[in-house]
């Protein structure tokens, strides 16, 4: 459905000299500056009643400024009665708890039971926003923590922080190998030069930082806390493979190492029964668009993370 924006007000002495785009952007954050060009291209913003074309356009004090018009929906994709796990929900944001095996986005192939239509159901005002709000998003096969913003101003907020990487995200996984105990993975990463839908660290990728820390070492296997200080497409899941220490269960970067040594067939039968790779966004802090404190979420590994957790401590794999 289209959505009716009015907005009106005047001009004050701070403002007095800028752009027309920079004092909208800042007196409503909701709506970014590309926004804010689309609405002057469709003959939304006037000033003292007269229709701009120039988002460079230099407004005077007391100047009255209108932005009316009608917006589509920013969301075409239809609701869908799906169950998904809230952990908080206010006026600001929700945190959901994703279970594995759940697409987050609809794309070729997925355009239906996906976290965004079931966002759609549960919250129709979201269609409203970019993305239904999803601010992050998170492979099919990994678990846990994401957050989506319930109106415009929180989702220019948190992405923003996003961006400035202020949002903290902590991750589980469990890879194959010893890995040392803590350390940085700094690589840059990109898409995969001959197969399209993967990545790869490469030199003419972006930066891309993670850090970890172990948590336990299971024989020939190792469960980690890591940390994204950037986000890239698929990160943890790169950086890993990359220093030969692939997740457990991962069939697009752990395919020509699926076991550690001295791995028993039993143990082996189990890891190829895993049904994704061994990933879970356990921790996510961010600040609250409302009250400008840190909220702290976590999540608890689950049952078939657990149940694998359970698998490698037994003693056959322990040496």
């Amino acid at each position: 459905m289209p959505k009716k924006i009015s907005i009106n007000f005047e001009v004050n002495a701070q403002e007095s000299g800028k752009r027309i785009d920079v004092i909208v952007s800042k007196r409503h954050p909701e709506f970014s500056r590309m926004q804010i060009k689309k609405f002057i291209e469709l003959d939304f913003l006037s000033i003292d009643n007269q229709i701009i074309s120039k988002v460079s356009e230099k407004v005077s004090m007391g100047s009255k400024i209108n932005l009316s018009g009608l917006i589509n929906a920013e969301v075409e994709d239809l609701p869908e009665d799906i169950e998904i796990e809230i952990k908080k929900e206010t006026k600001d944001f929700i945190v959901i708890n994703k279970a594995p095996g759940i697409v987050v986005h609809p794309g070729s192939g997925n355009r239906s039971g996906t976290i965004l239509n079931s966002l759609l159901f549960n919250f129709p005002e979201l269609a409203d926003l970019p993305r239904a709000g999803i601010i992050h998003r998170l492979d099919k096969d990994t678990s846990g923590l994401m957050v989506i913003a319930r109106n415009e101003k929180a989702y220019k907020y948190l992405s923003d922080q996003i961006s400035s990487r202020t949002v903290k995200r902590g991750y589980d996984l469990i890879v194959i190998g010893k890995t040392l105990r803590a350390g940085t993975l700094d690589f840059p990463i990109g898409r995969h030069r001959t197969v399209r839908t993967k990545q790869s660290v490469t030199e003419k990728g972006k930066e891309a930082i993670t850090k970890f820390k172990v948590l336990e070492f299971l024989g020939f296997y190792t469960y980690i806390r890591a940390y994204l200080e950037t986000g890239r497409t698929h990160q943890i899941r790169v950086h890993f493979s990359h220093i030969k220490h692939p997740l457990v269960g991962d069939k697009t970067y752990g395919t020509s190492q699926r076991f550690a040594k001295n791995t028993s067939d039993d143990l082996k039968d189990f890891i190829i029964k895993f049904p994704r790779q061994a990933l879970h966004a356990r921790e996510l802090s961010f600040i609250d668009p409302s009250t400008n404190e840190t909220v702290n979420f976590e999540s608890k590994i689950p049952k078939d993370f657990q149940s694998l957790l359970d698998r490698l401590k037994t003693n056959e794999n322990l040496t």
